[in-house]
């Protein structure tokens, strides 16, 4: 895997724990600002991170929501902070929350056929414009390419998206070119919603 790629999420989908009865958590609004302050830079810093984190973990969800749950979590997790204050090591673990969640709603969305209830398109962008697939039918490979392994996410989004050479990534740390085809063909195939052979068939007539 490139290097800076990111360690792959857990994938484990269990509900979150609940807070205790008598905790009363922040709001969104005093929970940004509680994180804001933390990480500086005013609003760029927290949104940078969310950004980020999503490049990194090489998935199409909408930034903004992603973020607003991410404040969700928090606010909710406030009361197991460690008397030092906040870590870089306790933000990390909610935001690993916040992604395994969302991920679990929306794979649980897609199969009680409920996925108009999934806010947000930023993260349809690139699916929709790029690949030029009907927003309504988009929703739905999006989640099913976000469930896809780490490593296929993470070839699809080095050669489709940031565009970087076969020899460049297996340069630094990632698999052989074959596989790295392989990988960016299984996501295409999710994507496109097409059979696993479609991309044989070019290669033949080209």
């Amino acid at each position: 895997m490139a290097e800076g790629a990111g360690e792959p999420r857990s994938e484990t989908t269990q509900e979150l724990p609940s807070p205790p009865t008598d905790f009363n958590p922040p709001s969104l609004e005093q929970t940004r600002a509680i994180l804001i302050k933390w990480l500086g830079d005013g609003g760029a810093g927290l949104d940078q991170k969310c950004a980020e984190t999503l490049r990194e973990q090489a998935l199409f969800i909408d930034a903004e929501r992603f973020q607003e749950h991410l404040l969700s979590l928090v606010a909710l997790s406030l009361y197991t902070l460690p008397e030092s204050g906040l870590t870089s090591e306790w933000l990390e673990t909610r935001i690993d929350d916040a992604l395994r969640d969302l991920l679990r709603r929306d794979a649980e969305r897609l199969s009680s056929d409920a996925l108009d209830r999934i806010p947000g398109s930023e993260d349809l962008g690139f699916v929709v414009e790029g690949l030029g697939i009907d927003e309504e039918k988009a929703r739905a490979r999006v989640v099913r390419f976000n469930a896809l392994p780490d490593p296929v996410r993470q070839a699809f989004f080095a050669i489709a998206i940031k565009n970087i050479e076969l020899d460049d990534l297996v340069g630094n740390g990632w698999d052989t070119p074959e596989q790295l085809k392989d990988d960016t063909l299984t996501a295409l195939e999710v994507l496109l919603d097409k059979p696993r052979d479609f991309g044989r068939k070019e290669e033949e007539q080209g």
